[in-house]
């Protein structure tokens, strides 16, 4: 037998009955011990899904950051190749109206082609192509130069991988070869616009002579461009452009 008091009351419990409440309250404890682990497991397992979604948004964040600003990056561009060939297309159609409307466009669309692959300024191809051809395909000088760009198919055809010299009447084959000429020429002149035009013209005439057309057609071009999206105004500078 196991005696208690409480107070002053005695009680009496069976040395059985005292030896199983000691076991119970034993196995609580361990119960309890154990559940306590589970319960700091639990915890750490759970601080540790928190800080990987916080990290997790982050992520998502700085992605979502990334997103728009090379999102706007990419709007701007796609507004100025669509600027450029709206331009282009009707530059062509006002100062040279016997070159349909589809064909200022596909020149348009390919001058941006071929600058997305080489680094060309959009307005100095223009200004080669309306000296050289006046935006016609199909021109040809009296020295075998075809196409657009007016390229010489016996001096650059195997470079270029051109097989067939009719390929060049192609827009956008002459165009990428024109561009491809001129950068080439652009690298023997060591960076001087002005000399690698010279040299794309095939070295004729005063060495600045080709390079002041093309310069002047650019310019013509640009202005175009400037008053039509209405950065110019007065009426001198557009009876001068229509001159």
């Amino acid at each position: 037998m196991s005696e208690f008091k409480i107070g002053r009351m005695k009680i009496i419990i069976p040395r059985a009955i005292s030896i199983m409440a000691v076991v119970v309250v034993i196995v609580m404890g361990i119960a309890s011990s154990r559940l306590h682990t589970e319960v700091k497991n639990h915890e750490v397992v759970i601080n540790d899904l928190r800080d990987r979604l916080n990290l997790a948004d982050e992520a998502k964040n700085q992605a979502e950051a990334d997103y728009l600003t090379y999102k706007d990056k990419y709007d701007m561009l796609m507004d100025k190749v669509w600027h450029n060939g709206a331009d282009l297309a009707g530059y062509i159609e006002s100062e040279y109206p016997k070159i349909p409307i589809e064909v200022a466009t596909i020149i348009a669309d390919s001058i941006n082609s071929a600058i997305g692959i080489y680094p060309m300024d959009f307005s100095l191809v223009v200004g080669m192509i309306e000296v050289e051809s006046r935006f016609n395909p199909m021109a040809v000088s009296k020295k075998g130069a075809t196409g657009l760009m007016q390229i010489m198919p016996n001096i650059w055809a195997e470079s270029l991988g051109i097989e067939n010299e009719e390929d060049l009447y192609d827009i956008e084959t002459n165009i990428l070869c024109g561009v491809r000429v001129f950068l080439h020429n652009l690298k023997t002149s060591k960076g001087n616009i002005g000399e690698a035009l010279w040299r794309y013209n095939g070295v004729n005439g005063k060495k600045g002579e080709f390079a002041d057309l093309v310069y002047k057609a650019v310019g013509r071009f640009e202005t175009f461009r400037a008053m039509r999206n209405g950065d110019y105004e007065s009426d001198e500078q557009i009876e001068t452009l229509s001159n």
